[in-house]
């Protein structure tokens, strides 16, 4: 940048919200409003091009942020699908088979308590569906 006294002196009109933006910037970093103005007129004449490398290294670093967190998702599922397969072995081990009569209850109300759970899933699946559809697009 040059100096204060080889500044050409100019005028310009600017929108209330656009002043008032460079006015509180200038006022929180502590320099002037002409200097916010040159740099911003310096990075649009003369942009910089993007460092490839840098650009690089940040998007190696989420995907391996990302990669990371799907590993800890498919163990934290892994583990909860153990866990209901144990209560599952669990329960069934130490739960008494029903009654007759109880046997016969049960199954008169079986259908319409699998048909309701088969809903259940369905709204899930279609409420998530492309979530649904990727995963089982990548898992295969």
């Amino acid at each position: 940048m040059t100096s204060s006294a080889s500044n050409v002196p100019k005028r310009f009109r600017l929108p209330p919200q656009l002043a008032d933006q460079v006015e509180a910037l200038a006022k929180s970093d502590g320099v002037t409003e002409s200097s916010i103005v040159t740099n911003a007129l310096e990075a649009y004449f003369h942009p910089q091009k993007p460092d490839f490398v840098a650009l690089e290294e940040t998007i190696a670093a989420t995907l391996d942020r990302l990669t990371r967190a799907i590993r800890t998702v498919h163990r934290d599922q892994q583990l909860g699908l153990e866990t209901l397969a144990q209560f599952v072995r669990l329960y069934l081990g130490s739960t008494l088979p029903p009654s007759d009569e109880l046997r016969n209850e049960i199954l008169l109300h079986a259908q319409s308590r699998f048909d309701a759970f088969l809903r259940a899933v369905r709204d899930q699946v279609v409420k998530d569906g492309p979530y649904v559809r990727e995963v089982l697009k990548d898992g295969g």
